[in-house]
């Protein structure tokens, strides 16, 4: 009897098939070619700086221009107080606004009915100070004291105030809860004043000063 054969035709080409499709596999997985590199992650968008913030949407870039322009010397020109009408002439005073803190101090002159003369008062004081976020001027006591209420007292540390702030270049408004308000006109201080040295000299030689 003929041996058959181990390998038919076609069985044969179903092996050669199945030995091309394991050598590409192989090859494939011998590919030296790199990986692509993975995509990178987006960026998260940069947050403005000058985002508005509260209920009026101030921005930061406004509470910056205010504190600056506050910066200086004032003279205060009146004072405009709801229920005591105060003459012009009557109250003088200044504030000077440095990084972080205020000095102010004013003097108030009025007469009573029926008094014999003028009643002096007095409020001073150096405060923190800050612009809040809807533009208000916040400030509290570092060391105080006044009269204009009642008698002279000493402020607690840390008194709070607040004022709605009007800059108008040279011209500044601050008004209080109770409507009065503070009207200044920015001083421009150029050195010594001639007046101040002629003050120290006569000082020096002992000679009065005229009032």
């Amino acid at each position: 009897m003929r041996p058959q054969p181990l390998l038919t035709r076609t069985t044969g080409g179903l092996v050669v098939a199945l030995a091309g499709t394991l050598f590409a596999t192989w090859l494939g997985a011998q590919d030296p070619s790199p990986a692509p590199p993975p995509r990178p992650e987006p960026e998260p968008a940069e947050q403005d700086p000058d985002t508005p913030i509260g209920v009026l949407g101030v921005r930061p870039s406004q509470r910056k221009t205010l504190e600056q322009g506050l910066l200086g010397t004032w003279r205060l020109e009146r004072f405009v107080h709801p229920e005591q009408p105060i003459a012009d002439g009557d109250v003088v005073g200044a504030a000077l606004f440095a990084p972080g803190t205020l000095s102010i101090q004013i003097h108030i002159r009025t007469l009573r009915p029926f008094a014999s003369g003028p009643d002096f008062y007095v409020q001073a004081g150096i405060h923190y100070w800050r612009i809040d976020e809807q533009l208000r001027l916040s400030t509290a006591t570092v060391i105080g004291h006044s009269d204009l209420v009642g008698p002279m007292t000493f402020e607690p540390a840390f008194q709070p105030r607040e004022f709605e702030v009007l800059l108008d270049g040279d011209s500044l408004s601050l008004t209080r809860p109770d409507a009065a308000r503070l009207e200044f006109s920015r001083m421009e201080v150029e050195g010594f004043p001639e007046q101040a040295l002629r003050a120290l000299e006569d000082a020096r030689a002992n000679k009065p000063r005229p009032r």
